[in-house]
């Protein structure tokens, strides 16, 4: 597994150097956001987060639902998504939640170094 693992760090890293990972996650709530957030940032899994209220709709056990939902964006390091990811399992009330990796193309410098400084791999 952790094979597997470090072949997707380096298929996601730029010339085999760490990249920024953008990962999006929905919670069914604010109250179930704010505890996830704290814990990701205080294990320095992400080095910080933005979040918006949406209405999602979809399809659950044969069922088109519509719900008030929480969006996050949380900023990180590819390297961190397994570890990310675990967290939020583990603290996500949903039965399946979205976790969904996205690798920025190009990140301004400082911002790139502040990421690095402030997550730990």
């Amino acid at each position: 597994m952790k094979r597997i693992w470090n072949w997707l760090v380096t298929l996601f890293s730029v010339n085999g150097e760490e990249s920024v990972a953008y990962i999006l996650v929905t919670i069914p709530s604010l109250e179930k956001t704010m505890p996830i957030l704290q814990e990701l940032i205080g294990r320095k899994l992400i080095a910080c987060a933005s979040f918006f209220p949406v209405t999602s709709v979809f399809s659950w056990e044969g069922k088109i639902c519509e719900q008030k939902e929480v969006k996050i964006l949380l900023k990180s390091r590819i390297s961190l998504f397994k570890n990310v990811s675990d967290v939020i399992h583990l603290m996500s009330p949903y039965e399946v939640t979205e976790i969904s990796l996205i690798k920025a193309e190009r990140v301004d410098e400082p911002y790139f170094n502040w990421i690095m400084k402030t997550t730990h791999s």
